[in-house]
């Protein structure tokens, strides 16, 4: 008789794993296809919501913080979207994606240091040719002299110093 009811007993845990694990699934696709749907409806605040609800159930889940990142620069939340992609890159610092994505909010905020950094960093860690290619945007180049008309676009007003000489005479 117990050599039955082990077995018995393994298989309705077994079950009962399984059906949670299911459910989880579902709960996760519904919140996400809600959220997506919010997006899309410009709803940034019921997305908030069900990004979140997402995240609670799976908090490495890429495609409930990317949302929640987009659905809170919808509002005008860019330090929410920033710390959004900061903890999605401290649990996974491979997702060239999220650095893209953060690497262009610091652009739009003019935190040209912030994003050169993180190109910099991003470009040592993946490889994906659009980090690749804003990396090399970020970095600045050296300046060029041209002596041909036309060659620079802003006029620099420029005072010359007197030499040692000059201002003892």
């Amino acid at each position: 008789v117990l050599l039955i009811g082990i077995p018995v007993v393994i298989l309705i845990v077994a079950g009962a794993v399984l059906w949670l694990l299911v459910g989880r699934s579902q709960r996760l696709n519904a919140n996400l296809e809600e959220g997506n749907r919010c997006l899309e409806e410009l709803d940034y605040d019921q997305a908030v919501i069900y990004y979140r609800q997402a995240l609670e159930i799976d908090d490495a889940n890429q495609d409930a913080g990317l949302g929640l990142a987009e659905a809170y620069q919808g509002l005008g939340q860019d330090s929410y979207a920033e710390a959004v992609y900061e903890d999605m890159l401290e649990k996974d610092d491979s997702q060239a994606q999220v650095y893209e994505l953060l690497a262009q909010l610091y652009i739009q905020q003019s935190k040209l240091q912030e994003a050169r950094e993180l190109l910099e960093t991003a470009h040592t860690k993946v490889e994906d040719e659009q980090i690749t290619v804003l990396y090399q945007l970020t970095r600045p180049e050296p300046p060029t002299a041209s002596y041909e008309a036309g060659a620079y676009q802003d006029r620099i007003a420029v005072e010359l110093i007197p030499s040692a000489k000059e201002q003892t005479i």
